[in-house]
């Protein structure tokens, strides 16, 4: 990888590339973050079935020697999910110093994140209303602002957050970042199968829910304006991570729960 030089070392049984497709892909990603250490030796144990599985890498003198992330425990994926986590890291790799600072100020790290937040989002969807653009404007400005920032933020990410500065525990949020953004399309994906096998296994059903959770979305559309209900829903979408985060949606569903029980209670107690 690189001018260093990789070893793998693995007992009997144990088939090297499927170790590598989990370790070594997200060490090329990051490869732009390279360590500048002296010589040393860096291992990953992984213990499963049985069997010890040892990767290391060893620095040849005069090289660097790009990160590798460990894997820990006893399940750690070597499958599908891995081998997508590993792609998507290199797909987002020059993305990481922004998905961080994104993921922090989402999570409410400071007490003054969420302020923050809906100020921009606010002023954002004032701009939009004052301006009144067309759909074709509106839906152009934003695929140029995206193609803008695809450009720019790879080439100036580093120079402001600097490219030694990266540690094991970002490289670490940044992993489990990309593996929650994969399970969560995989958890969608699946969503959807189960949405075309109830259509398959029971029509009629499919046809019932479909037709009233349509009109029920019609009807309120129809009730609130477009650009607030937009609005409405990209606040909660963002505010949804620092709420699960600080324990609030647990907080109210809980209570809310403990109402409805009360209430059923409350009628059978009534019906006895």
């Amino acid at each position: 990888m690189g001018n260093g030089k990789i070893t793998v070392k693995a007992c009997e049984g144990v088939e090297e590339g499927k170790l590598l497709s989990a370790l070594l892909i997200s060490a090329a990603s990051r490869s732009r973050k390279l360590c500048r250490l002296g010589e040393t030796e860096r291992s990953c144990q992984q213990r499963g079935a049985g069997r010890e599985v040892r990767i290391s890498a060893e620095k040849v003198p005069g090289t660097v020697l790009p990160k590798i992330r460990p894997v820990f425990g006893r399940d750690a994926p070597f499958g599908a999910e891995a081998a997508e986590t590993a792609s998507l890291e290199e797909q987002l790799q020059g993305w990481g110093e922004v998905i961080l600072m994104t993921d922090k100020v989402l999570r409410w790290e400071r007490a003054w994140f969420p302020l923050a937040l809906m100020s921009v989002v606010s002023f954002s969807f004032l701009m939009i209303y004052y301006l009144d653009p067309s759909v074709l404007s509106g839906v152009s400005c934003f695929v140029m602002f995206l193609c803008l920032a695809d450009y720019l933020v790879p080439a100036l990410a580093p120079r402001i957050f600097g490219s030694n500065k990266w540690t094991t525990e970002q490289q670490q949020r940044f992993h489990e970042i990309c593996s929650n953004l994969v399970k969560s399309r995989r958890r969608i994906v699946g969503w959807w199968k189960r949405l075309f096998t109830l259509k398959e296994e029971k029509p009629k059903m499919y046809f019932m829910t479909m037709i009233f959770s349509l009109a029920v979305v019609a009807w309120i559309g129809q009730q609130v304006h477009n650009l607030f209900l937009t609005y409405l829903i990209v606040s909660f979408l963002l505010l949804f991570p620092g709420l699960n985060q600080h324990g609030i949606i647990t907080k109210y569903v809980g209570m809310a729960k403990r109402e409805i029980n009360k209430l059923l209670k409350h009628k059978e107690k009534k019906n006895e």
